[in-house]
């Protein structure tokens, strides 16, 4: 049946069904069946009522399930309907979403298609595997193959099963952001170095030359003789319960608020959300939004917390683009000083002491890997324009 046909759908949460979604007429209903483990959404809590929303064929959590830039255009050709019928589109786009969390046609069975497997990076053509998921099953639908004028709609993403690492994300430089891939690698490391969290990338090489970047998923947890478990995980736009539209609009602020509501342990919560953005702000990563900010239920406590850093990149390498933050900072987007994230930190009870140390620790640590960026593959202006930060 095709995906326009269909009214209800299953909605999973790992391998338990768990509510139904129904595309009605002006909106649209989910209802809980069963009691999960844990909500569906952080703005869905469980309650045996249905949730009803006019406006729209999906809430913003489904919304924000759905692939963006190249993989969603693929997608809305396929199923010949308009970007609006965002409820056809999740089911066209399978179940392989970011999180544990999914919707299939009703009574469908759950199990995605097996993704690409790269048994040997060497011989592959990224390129062409690339192309064969855009135009194949629609059975991926991970956020990120993307082609927009700012960096986050960019780079393509895809996410593959690679044989020594497991669940992947395998990015690609695209044609109008060259050496995009080596950018990411680099600032991954140099966040590492800064004491964040990042997951295990490398920079991999297929059979024509084209390197790409091999990125661990951590919203997959691989466990010996066991399924793979998928991990709870919100962006942003699915915490403050905003559609996908949405990202460049919401404000550090914001999503400052759905943290304070929903994380474990708030106040180091925002504190690591300020050190984030400071070091977004210092690499010049200017097209930090809210969906490249997430929640997620940290696989070993059960807690809330943020996810490990993702999409790094310093959009200064590239001259046409905006060099303001694309989320602001209480109505700022440039020319910060300490002062200004001390008095944002105050408004969420982070005191200053604890606020100018990070970030004046960041700073340094920082400063001692400047020097790197004169290894990224950049003509000599675009280095030294990120090297003047």
């Amino acid at each position: 049946m095709p995906a326009t046909d269909v009214e209800c759908a299953d909605v999973y949460l790992n391998d338990l069904r768990v509510g139904l979604l129904e595309r009605l007429p002006k909106g649209n209903r989910f209802t809980y069946q069963v009691q999960p483990p844990h909500p569906i959404a952080f703005n869905l809590p469980y309650r045996p009522e249905p949730y009803e929303q006019e406006g729209e064929n999906l809430p913003p959590f489904f919304a924000n399930l759905l692939p963006e830039g190249q993989r969603l255009s693929a997608l809305i050709q396929r199923v010949r309907t308009s970007p609006s019928d965002m409820f056809s589109l999740l089911l066209e786009a399978g179940p392989d979403c970011v999180g544990d969390v999914y919707a299939v046609p009703e009574g469908q069975s759950p199990h995605p298609e097996p993704l690409p497997t790269l048994r040997s990076l060497k011989s592959a053509d990224f390129q062409a595997l690339f192309q064969e998921v855009l135009n194949g099953p629609p059975d991926v639908s991970i956020s990120g193959v993307q082609e927009k004028l700012v960096i986050s709609d960019a780079m393509q993403t895809l996410p593959i099963h690679a044989s020594a690492i497991g669940s992947s994300i395998l990015k690609l430089s695209p044609p109008t952001f060259p050496h995009i891939v080596e950018n990411e690698a680099l600032f991954l490391d140099i966040a590492k170095r800064c004491g964040f969290q990042v997951n295990s990338a490398r920079i991999v090489t297929d059979r024509t030359g084209k390197t790409g970047l091999l990125v661990q998923r951590f919203d997959r947890l691989r466990r010996p003789g066991q399924p793979l478990l998928r991990i709870h995980q919100e962006d942003g736009c699915q915490l403050a319960d905003r559609y996908p539209a949405d990202k460049y609009r919401l404000s550090l602020r914001q999503i400052a608020e759905s943290i304070q509501t929903f994380s474990a342990a708030p106040v180091p919560q925002i504190l690591e959300l300020i050190r984030r953005y400071a070091f977004a702000y210092l690499i010049g990563n200017a097209d930090l939004h809210a969906k490249n900010v997430s929640l997620y239920l940290e696989p070993n406590s059960g807690l809330a917390v943020q996810t490990p850093l993702y999409d790094i990149v310093s959009t200064a390498a590239y001259a046409h683009l905006e060099t303001r933050m694309a989320m602001k900072m209480d109505a700022k987007d440039d020319r910060f000083r300490l002062g200004d994230f001390v008095a944002f930190g105050s408004r969420f009870e982070v005191s200053e002491s604890a606020i100018v140390p990070n970030l004046q620790n960041l700073a340094s640590k920082l400063e001692a890997q400047v020097g790197r960026i004169q290894t990224l593959p950049y003509a000599k202006e675009d280095r030294e324009r990120t090297l003047d930060l």
